[in-house]
């Protein structure tokens, strides 16, 4: 799916970019995953498990750019990308379809500046659009901000999966599943 690009105002004064990512913005797209995955044990990857090259990123980003199912956004901020976020069907089949899952990384300097509310709150008006009547979104028990901001949004706790995520430290964390009903979106 593609939207129209918008400005998200910042804590700081400053405007973010909001906008589908171009087949071109590949390397930018693949070095925010590998930059966000060794800035917190809150997303699900380490940067080494990151193996797609520019190529393959690129046919990545053009497949969601046609698929009007998807929708997959990223932020600039001073001309640079520093968060990405989706918003996807859970599973292709027919009792799935209604389902959306939701995702977002933020790079660390972008920390504490209202980007994650604001983007999150911005992809979230594309979710009946997208055919969704729920969103939904797992997060790190011990990610105390990210829940905080999903809370404040309306979503709900649902359920939790213990030790769902092993750092390499041997330590586990908690998941916990959330979700948001497309009514409670507009």
């Amino acid at each position: 799916m593609i939207i129209e690009e918008t400005q998200l105002s910042l804590k700081d004064g400053r405007k973010a970019v909001l906008k589908n990512p171009m087949p071109e913005d590949a390397e930018a797209v693949l070095f925010h995953m590998k930059q966000t995955a060794g800035e917190t044990d809150f997303l699900v990857r380490y940067p080494e498990e990151i193996h797609l090259t520019v190529e393959e990123e690129k046919e990545f980003l053009e497949d969601f750019r046609e698929d009007a199912g998807r929708l997959f956004l990223t932020a600039w901020l001073d001309g640079e990308m520093v968060a990405v976020t989706s918003l996807t069907p859970v599973g292709g089949q027919y009792k799935y379809r209604h389902r959306g899952s939701f995702g977002i990384s933020i790079q660390k300097k972008a920390w504490g500046l209202g980007l994650g509310s604001a983007m999150a709150r911005e992809i979230l008006k594309y979710a009946k659009e997208l055919g969704f009547t729920q969103v939904e979104l797992g997060v790190d028990e011990e990610n105390l901000t990210a829940r905080h901001v999903y809370e404040k949004l309306g979503f709900v706790e649902t359920g939790r999966i213990p030790r769902a995520f092993r750092l390499k430290d041997g330590s586990y964390h908690n998941e916990i599943q959330m979700v948001i009903s497309a009514e409670s979106l507009t």
